[in-house]
């Protein structure tokens, strides 16, 4: 079957087309994972709820790791990526984690635990994290070895945008 491609407008400053294979609907701005996912890094840093946002308007989420594979995949993206812009650290992503309703009760923005979502890597880093360093660290982040840290969910971070294969 052949790919029958549909442009979309401007989103972010992006013109982005979607194919649809089969029954199935692809965005060409996205890196593709058979049996992981399809995901996105934007360079730009914004705060985590910004980024929350972003991801819903294409259609998809701030990303979930739900396995060293899926660990992987993100490290390579970020590791391929150019510079960013606008974020506080040049090392860290933003994921849909946090533990903003109970400090130390990691979920997903699935409202899933962390470790039922299958990956909680979090980094040696610092003394070990999470740590809620000035009691402000509720999101989450991917540094770029595919460890987790906790960051202040105000501060603009790069970030990764997922959306589930179907």
């Amino acid at each position: 079957m052949k790919d029958n491609p549909i442009y979309f407008p401007l989103s972010h400053g992006t013109t982005w087309k979607c194919n649809f294979v089969g029954n199935k609907h692809r965005r060409d701005d996205y890196h593709h994972s058979p049996g992981i996912g399809s995901h996105k890094l934007h360079t730009r840093g914004k705060t985590w709820n910004e980024a929350r946002k972003i991801c819903i308007e294409e259609g998809g989420h701030l990303a979930v790791i739900n396995s060293i594979a899926e660990a992987n995949v993100l490290s390579n993206l970020f590791n391929q990526s150019g510079s960013l812009t606008d974020a506080t650290y040049s090392n860290q992503m933003y994921l849909g984690i946090h533990d903003i309703f109970v400090e130390g009760d990691w979920v997903t923005i699935h409202d899933e635990s962390l470790i039922k979502s299958g990956y909680s890597a979090w980094t040696d880093k610092w003394g070990g994290q999470p740590d809620n360093a000035g009691s402000i660290q509720n999101c989450g982040t991917m540094l770029e070895d595919g460890t987790l840290d906790d960051v202040a969910c105000d501060i603009p971070v790069a970030f990764f945008c997922e959306i589930p294969d179907v």
